[in-house]
């Protein structure tokens, strides 16, 4: 009997061995890899790319060489919208003068399509941008044309036109991270079309202008933002007696990626 008993022990403890002793070891890998981790020859550069998991006592192993590459270059679409009013004094087709300010005052909606570019280092507290952009505005009016007969011309519409392109700097300072402020220089192409079935009534006048503009944005998000622009515009050049508002004031929106 007692020579069972002693038997039955030796089993127990043979088979409770291995066990005690694998935990053992895991306890042991687990503290020699937070003593590594935090020891003082350790660089405190390195202590992001060797970390232990302290609730599951796992080795994280972090590569800082695998972090996204954010591109300099930043594409955008935006629409803006002006008050315009036509001006000079033109011919028509006929011979007739034709003031163009009675097509009076009317909402210009604008296209805009940048490219741009961060000039500043990424740690700077004011971020510099470069922009390149294209623009084109539309404005058709009805407007009225009597001859001297007393027969008015049937239902003709001035249209207006506008073709432009700008270079652009910018500012964004950490303090007011949300708000860029704009200053640009930039020239364009000026168009009068008038067209109605009375070819009397006709006439197109083009011209070229320069523009100097002030502007800020304001960023939503990463993606979208709104803007505020003032442009002045002087003609440099135009076809018998057109000329061009100086001031306009534009809103917009833009979407960017």
């Amino acid at each position: 009997m007692t020579l069972f008993i002693a038997l039955f022990a030796l089993s127990v403890h043979a088979k409770t061995a291995p066990t005690t002793s694998a935990s053992a070891t895991e306890q042991h890998l687990m503290d020699q890899a937070r003593q590594e981790t935090t020891a003082d020859g350790v660089a405190k550069s390195a202590a992001s790319d060797a970390q232990v998991d302290s609730s599951q006592g796992i080795l994280v192993l972090k590569d800082p060489g695998l972090t996204q590459i954010i591109s300099p270059w930043k594409w955008w679409v935006g629409i803006r919208a002006q008050r315009f009013a036509p001006q000079g004094q033109t011919k028509m087709s006929g011979g007739q003068g034709y003031d163009l300010s009675d097509a009076g005052v009317s909402t210009m909606p604008v296209l805009d399509v940048g490219l741009s570019r961060i000039l500043s280092n990424e740690n700077s507290s004011t971020t510099w941008n470069g922009t390149f952009r294209a623009y084109a505005g539309y404005l058709s009016q009805e407007t009225t044309v009597t001859f001297p007969t007393g027969v008015r011309a049937p239902s003709p519409r001035l249209t207006t036109g506008l073709l432009g392109a700008d270079l652009v700097a910018s500012a964004r300072f950490a303090a007011l991270h949300s708000f860029e402020w704009e200053l640009g220089l930039g020239t364009g192409i000026l168009s009068y079309t008038q067209s109605s079935s009375n070819d009397a009534a006709n006439f197109g006048r083009q011209g070229r202008y320069n523009e100097f503009l002030v502007g800020a944005v304001y960023w939503f998000s990463d993606r979208w933002s709104a803007t505020l622009e003032e442009e002045h515009r002087n003609l440099e050049s135009g076809e018998e007696g057109i000329a061009l508002q100086a001031d306009n004031v534009s809103l917009g929106a833009r979407v960017t990626w």
